[in-house]
């Protein structure tokens, strides 16, 4: 057996750690850029329908949500999933991750 060090072992690990985040980063922005142009195909579709529809990305969580907005002031009326929901989720994901971190 290979008596290594523990301060090498960690350093190995936390090597590995980096390339997978940064695979986890492209995947990411591929998946992002993806998403953009599904949502101007779909803002496309929805243009002819008459439907005053627009998709957006949420800010901080990257959720997808739509608006109904008034055509002629362009403001917005409503949107699915309300941003009190999107702020939720994204305090709920944050205390998940203090908690795993925590307990590492």
């Amino acid at each position: 057996m290979l008596n290594v060090p523990e301060s090498d072992k960690l350093g190995a690990l936390n090597h590995d750690k980096g390339r997978d985040e940064q695979k986890g980063d492209d995947a990411r922005r591929k998946g992002r850029s993806a998403l953009m142009e599904a949502m101007d195909v779909a803002e496309e579709h929805l243009k002819g329908t008459g439907l005053n529809v627009r998709l957006k990305v949420a800010d901080k969580s990257e959720r997808l949500q739509v608006e109904v907005f008034d055509p002629k002031t362009k403001e917005v009326l409503r949107r699915f999933p309300p941003d009190e929901i999107i702020r939720l989720a994204e305090s709920i994901e944050e205390m998940a991750g203090l908690i795993v971190d925590r307990s590492l």
